[in-house]
This record gives structure tokens, C-alpha cells and sequence, in this order.
């Protein structure tokens, strides 16, 4: 079967010589037989219902499967992504990076350069943004008041209050949680830990989950200091304020107001505290 000319018969959009180089790659780099737990069946010509959906049974059509390891299946889908636009071969590749850098310790960036993969990521954001062009968004003109999904969930969550358990796992969850800047797409997020440390090219870190002042600081973050009248530093970033608070069993209120005031005393309506009376706080940023 001739595959170079299965896909330039194809209606996908292809650059030819990208094309003859994915399939150069996938002939020289598959192997006889899988070993288990370190190789994946790669589909040449992909079974998307956009592509080949007909030759997507590797039963029946062998000759389109090569058995590839974990770091050349996801150099194959780098190749044939550069080759060919087309929304779901982007998506592909594109899921690759979040799935198999976490189950098969592959790290992207190193296998094809990160200026590749910059590229690459870019390549894929402007074919999904075409291919989303003139499409009606399925959830326009729900409201909180007509959205089954905020009914649904409304009313299973009604008068039930959170076990100590549930309370427990959700404050677990928080701490396998990295605050990380993403220097692709410049805004800031949430990502696992193991994430983090297989692509530090990528994210800049924030809050590492270290005690107060450890932790890296985030540039585009608000940085503080607030020295109290002994002349302790405590350093805070925006978001560490409540940390700061609660790790010398300060009130919020009170301190917050205070620092902010700059009267270095301070009474509120919630409590009779009086106190910070030297307390400065120094704007780093």
C-alpha cells in the first residue's frame, strides 16, 4: 500500500516534504515486535474521522501500524503535526504533552527542542482557533436559571454539608498543586508538581507549597515586606497574606488595615485588638 500517495489523494492540507520526512521517521524507527511497557502501536495514516477513518482497524490493515517507542511515537506525532493541518492530528499531539509526560516520563521540549515546540504549540492554537470559526458555542444563551448542568448540581449539593473526610481529601488534592507562570500563553495557573518538574522551560514557579518565604516569588506578583517593631522581616507575595496571618496568629483585619493606614494602631468593629504600633510594611515592587 502506498501511503505517501493515500495521504496527497487525501483533502488534508500537507507539505510535502514534512510528509516524506514523518514517514522516513516511522520506517526507520519501528520495530519488529512491542515490548511491553515501552513501546505504543502508532497509527501512519491516523484514524481520525477527519483523516482515514477506514483504515483505522490495525488488525485488518497492518501495513498501517508501526510499533514505536514511547519517545519516537511522540517524535512521529511531532512530525506528522508539522506536516499536516488538521485539527484532530494537532489535538493528538497536543494531548500527548499533558498525557505522556506524566505516565511515560517524556519530556517534549527535550525529544524536539523548544523552539520546535513553541512552534508547534503555536501551530496548533491557530488551527484550533480556524476550526472553531463560525461554529455557534453549544452552551450560548444558558443562564444559571436554564442550565441543567447549575440545576444539577444545585440540587445535589443542597442542604449537605462536607464530611471532615471530604474536607480532609480536598485540602490533600491543594497540596500535589504547584502556582506556576506559563511563559507560553503568559498567564498564570495550576499544574501537578510532577508536571512542573519535567518542564521548568516552560512554567516559571510561584508557590511551591514551601513555608512562608522559601518559596520562589512570582515577578509579576505584588512583593512585600512587613517589618514589625523588632525589626523581623516577613516577606509576602499577593495570596500569602492569609499564610503570613495565620503562621504568627495575627488578625487579618487588623494588620491589613493597619499596614495599609500606616497609623501603626488599630482598632475594629470584629475585636478589641490593639497593637502593630512600629510595624512598617515596604512595598518591594
Amino acid at each position: 500500500m502506498n501511503i505517501y500517495k493515500l495521504f496527497i489523494n487525501s483533502t488534508l492540507r500537507i507539505d510535502k516534504i514534512k510528509l516524506k520526512n514523518y514517514l522516513k521517521f516511522c520506517s526507520e524507527n519501528q520495530l519488529k515486535e512491542p515490548i511491553k511497557g515501552k513501546t505504543s502501536y502508532h497509527h501512519i495514516l491516523p484514524k481520525a474521522d477527519s483523516c482515514f477513518p477506514e483504515f483505522a482497524d490495525l488488525k485488518v490493515n497492518e501495513w498501517n501500524g508501526v510499533h514505536l517507542l514511547y519517545s519516537d511515537h511522540y517524535i512521529a506525532h511531532s512530525l506528522l503535526h508539522d506536516a499536516v493541518n488538521n485539527n484532530s492530528i494537532a489535538y493528538s499531539w497536543f494531548a500527548m504533552n499533558n498525557m505522556d509526560l506524566k505516565n511515560k516520563n517524556i519530556n517534549g521540549i527535550k525529544l524536539i527542542g523548544a523552539e520546535k515546540h513553541q512552534e508547534l504549540m503555536e501551530k496548533r492554537s491557530k488551527i484550533a482557533s480556524e476550526h472553531q470559526k463560525g461554529k455557534i458555542p453549544w452552551n450560548k444563551g444558558l443562564t444559571k436559571e436554564n442550565d441543567f448542568r447549575v440545576q444539577k448540581q444545585s440540587n445535589s449539593q443542597k442542604n449537605i454539608k462536607k464530611s471532615s473526610e471530604h474536607k480532609k481529601k480536598l485540602s490533600e488534592s491543594k497540596l500535589n498543586k504547584v502556582t506556576v507562570i506559563d511563559l507560553y500563553d503568559n498567564i498564570k495557573k495550576q499544574i501537578s508538581k510532577y508536571e512542573f518538574d519535567n518542564n521548568k522551560e516552560r512554567f516559571k514557579g510561584v508557590n511551591y507549597g514551601k513555608p512562608l518565604g522559601l518559596g520562589k516569588k512570582n515577578p509579576m506578583a505584588k512583593q512585600r515586606h512587613i517589618i514589625d517593631k523588632n525589626g523581623n522581616i516577613m516577606h509576602v507575595v499577593n495570596g500569602n497574606f492569609n499564610l503570613l496571618c495565620e503562621e504568627y496568629n495575627l488578625p487579618k483585619s487588623s494588620l491589613y488595615n493597619t499596614l495599609k493606614s500606616g497609623k501603626g494602631l488599630c482598632k475594629t468593629k470584629y475585636n478589641n485588638f490593639e497593637g502593630f504600633i512600629g510595624w512598617r510594611l515596604v512595598d518591594l515592587s
